[in-house]
């Protein structure tokens, strides 16, 4: 008990007659070690799978992105992950609305929150290439929007089908089903949302620490 009592008065005595700069410092400092370490609690040291059902996952050291990759028969599947991309349903919210999705989040239900994230499939004896944009949520995804193009096409030139709320449901059906074969499905949705959960904590965590490096530098 004695050493818990310790550190308010340490820091009251350095606080003591001492600048308003040096006393921000501080305070920035123990928030910032305190933010660190609540995101390593979250999902401790990133270990990314580097494999899952088939697809190769990689993910470049202080980005936000994460990419799943297959190849076989002569056809790529590339899965694309922005971490940051979450489909913003906070908006239009009332305030107890927002307060219960905040605490949904701490105690790590995430339910009502979807992560963009875009599935790209080519061929190697065509210059076309598929792309579907999904949401993928805790436990199952959606196919929001097909479009096919190549990448030598403008985004002018790219053929963009309408919402797929709009398509029949027999075709956006027969989509799901078209992905599934390649291994895009609910598993692979949960796999995603999981993995950015855990390398976005990995990477505030780092965030941090550099900045409390920098702070610390003289």
């Amino acid at each position: 008990m004695m050493h818990a009592l310790a550190r308010p008065v340490v820091l009251s005595r350095l606080s003591r007659g001492a600048s308003p700069a040096i006393i921000r410092y501080f305070s920035l400092t123990k928030y910032i070690a305190e933010f660190r370490e609540e995101e390593r609690s979250l999902h401790g040291n990133l270990v990314l799978e580097k494999e899952f059902n088939g697809f190769a996952v990689t993910h470049e050291e202080g980005t936000n992105l994460v990419e799943l990759t297959k190849t076989k028969n002569g056809e790529t599947v590339t899965v694309s992950v922005d971490i940051t991309d979450f489909n913003d349903e906070d908006e239009g919210m009332g305030m107890e609305e927002f307060m219960e999705a905040e605490e949904e989040d701490a105690q790590g239900d995430y339910s009502s929150k979807a992560l963009r994230f875009e599935v790209l499939i080519t061929k190697e004896n065509s210059e076309d290439e598929l792309a579907f944009d999904c949401l993928a949520k805790a436990e199952e995804y959606e196919i929001c929007d097909v479009s096919i193009g190549n990448e030598k096409n403008t985004e002018q030139d790219a053929y963009d089908t309408i919402p797929s709320f709009r398509l029949p449901d027999e075709l956006h059906d027969e989509f799901v089903v078209y992905l599934e074969e390649r291994g895009v499905d609910d598993e692979l949705s949960s796999f995603i949302f999981k993995t950015a959960e855990d390398v976005d904590a990995h990477e505030c965590s780092n965030w941090a620490g550099r900045v409390a490096e920098f702070l610390s530098t003289k």
